[in-house]
């Protein structure tokens, strides 16, 4: 009975490293959320159980499988082409503590293809009504949703609606369909202040006080 039970204990965690081996790891590392440096709205996501999804535009979406072995990364398209599976392999890493994601292809003649992602993540003190500090009669306004509206002009009722990412690394994204806005921000001790300093043109820095 004891030689059976160590066979069958034997069998099982063999057949567990067969399937793993099979299937790739997964750095848990990269699980979560992910915004393309230069467009926040084009996202890759990395699942817990191994799938993923990731868009190039709003309409565009593509499925995968994803694993990684030390820095490679494999995404295997769910998307089958001429009976095949079409597979891409990057090498991957992580800086600014784990926010900054940099995946670069292995492919031949495509390894100056290089991505660099934030993590995103959900800022619950960014939503709510901001006033421009100099000109309280601009506003900013963010929902905890994701979306929001902002005005150009003095006449309140004049406002163009946005969508926004925070993500890791106090970097915040924001369009209105038209421009697209990269900033880093900071928030005050109690939340009430809010400061953005914008990524392309250092000089540019609005404060607003969250609205009352």
């Amino acid at each position: 009975m004891k030689k059976k039970f160590i066979f069958i204990l034997f069998t099982t965690i063999l057949t567990g490293m067969l399937t793993l081996s099979a299937c790739g790891g997964r750095d848990e590392a990269l699980t979560g959320e992910w915004a393309w440096c230069e467009f926040s709205e084009v996202k890759l996501i990395f699942d817990e159980d191994g799938t993923g999804i990731r868009n190039w535009s709003s309409e565009v979406f593509e499925g995968y499988r994803w694993s990684t072995s030390g820095e490679r990364l494999v995404i295997n398209l769910d998307e089958v082409t001429q009976g095949q599976t079409r597979s891409e392999r990057w090498t991957y890493t992580l800086s600014d503590n784990g926010n900054t994601l940099t995946i670069q292809s292995q492919h031949r003649d495509e390894t100056d293809v290089i991505f660099t992602y934030y993590r995103v993540i959900y800022e619950p003190a960014l939503a709510g009504m901001w006033e421009y500090l100099d000109e309280p009669v601009y506003y900013l306004d963010l929902n905890a949703t994701g979306t929001g509206r902002r005005n150009w002009y003095t006449e309140l009722d004049d406002y163009d609606p946005i969508t926004w990412t925070a993500s890791g690394g106090h970097r915040l994204f924001i369009t209105d369909g038209y421009f697209y806005d990269r900033w880093t921000y900071r928030l005050s001790s109690d939340n009430n202040t809010l400061t953005l300093f914008n990524i392309d043109e250092p000089e540019v820095v609005y404060i607003y006080n969250r609205k009352r």
